[in-house]
């Protein structure tokens, strides 16, 4: 097991590591290589990737308790059930089918949002702020969604991901569209 921070830097992502206690690795991906390649939405999001690399539970977000059921709706019992029987009995979650079945691939406007996100970011790190401003933008346009991208992009530019009036009104609109994300439930 192993986590992947994807803040701009890795100081941003310490504190959280240091407040929960962190006993598995986590590693730092500042340009969201893994995020990407993984088709990642949302943080935190699982997978379950067995030994031979092949994916046996596609992404989907999942919590390790509790302790914000009434943010996010997901009770985490079911989940950390299923999780024990596949590593202590080895029992799948899913059948291969299943699993390919429930993977969420981006559609063309999301990759194209990823695209305006990085192009962005690296404006934003050539100090053209007022250029990465209208990248993320449009990436919000794009990809409503993926909160990856929105709450990166209200950090990067300098407010707060979880409680600013962007996130809250980003928040809203992803309950009234039905809590979109991922294929399985």
């Amino acid at each position: 097991m192993f986590a992947i921070a994807v803040d701009e830097s890795a100081d941003h992502a310490r504190p959280w590591v240091e407040e929960g206690k962190c006993t598995f690795p986590v590693v730092y991906d500042r340009d969201r290589v893994a995020v990407e390649a993984l088709g990642i939405i949302n943080v935190p999001t699982v997978l379950w990737i067995d030994e031979h690399n092949r994916i046996v539970r596609p992404q989907d977000a999942q919590f390790p308790n509790d302790n914000l059921i009434a943010f996010h709706g997901r009770a985490s019992e079911g989940h950390l059930d299923a999780l024990r029987r596949w590593v202590r009995d080895g029992e799948a979650p899913l059948t291969s089918d299943e699993a390919r079945a429930g993977a969420r691939l981006p559609s063309d406007d999301e990759q194209l949002a990823r695209a305006h996100f990085r192009v962005g970011v690296q404006l934003l790190r050539a100090d053209k702020r007022e250029a990465a401003l209208a990248h993320f933008e449009t990436a919000g346009e794009l990809s409503p969604i993926d909160w990856t991208i929105r709450r990166a992009a209200i950090a990067l530019r300098g407010d707060d991901p979880f409680f600013s009036p962007e996130f809250i009104e980003m928040f809203q609109g992803w309950q009234e569209a039905g809590r979109p994300g991922y294929n399985l439930a």
